[in-house]
């Protein structure tokens, strides 16, 4: 019986501990400094800013360019990149891929993603 609640609790415990970005991977955020520029942009031009999304053409069907950081400004400032991204998983949008190109986030992606954005996603 104490084997079982030991266990228990150390599940708990575990489920507790998972990071915020839902996925995976956890990355410890203190030690590790991300910024636009040496992270996200690599991840952000394979997975948004492709042709016809959010790439800066004006007939593209996506608001906003995210191959420049001020481009990503807005969505990142109101709050909507990370509801998007992390919360509803949602972006990007799987039926929008080029060509079929690969833009599904990694569990490693998400989570370098929401260190970024809760340093208050520097640019550089």
């Amino acid at each position: 019986m104490k084997r079982i609640f030991i266990f228990s609790v150390l599940l708990l415990f575990g489920a507790a501990c998972e990071d915020d970005n839902g996925g995976g991977v956890t990355i410890d955020c203190d030690a590790r400094t991300i910024t636009y520029d040496s992270d996200i942009k690599a991840i952000v031009d394979r997975t948004c800013a492709y042709s016809g999304c959010h790439d800066g053409d004006p007939f593209s069907t996506a608001p906003h360019n995210y191959t420049v950081y001020a481009g990503m400004l807005i969505p990142l400032e109101n709050g909507r990149f990370r509801r998007r991204v992390l919360e509803q998983r949602s972006m990007p949008d799987p039926d929008s891929v080029p060509n079929g190109a690969p833009n599904r986030l990694t569990d490693e992606e998400l989570a370098i993603i929401d260190c970024w954005l809760k340093a208050g996603h520097p640019e550089n």
